[in-house]
């Protein structure tokens, strides 16, 4: 099994007006899992998000492989993902 990190959204500001919507991502986390696949990534990784602290529904931003000697389930609060 490879390891992957998947971002997810803590913060989501939407900004509205009468001509069109426009969202934007202010923070993100990433929690490192597992997986056979991203989709099998996507939900283990639910399995450590606490959805309940989030107040917002789960949005993942991206999912890449990560190193391998990283630790499995650690979360870190950064400005945005790597890339974005």
């Amino acid at each position: 099994m490879k390891k992957y990190r998947v971002y997810f959204a803590t913060k989501v500001h939407v900004f509205t007006r009468w001509f069109r919507r426009k969202e934007r991502v202010s923070a993100t986390d990433y929690v490192v899992v597992s997986a056979h696949n991203e989709a099998h990534a996507v939900k283990e990784a639910k399995k450590h998000i606490k959805l309940e602290a989030l107040g917002i529904p789960l949005r993942i931003i991206r999912i890449c492989e990560a190193a391998g000697d990283e630790a499995e389930g650690a979360c870190r609060q950064e400005d945005s993902p790597e890339g974005e």
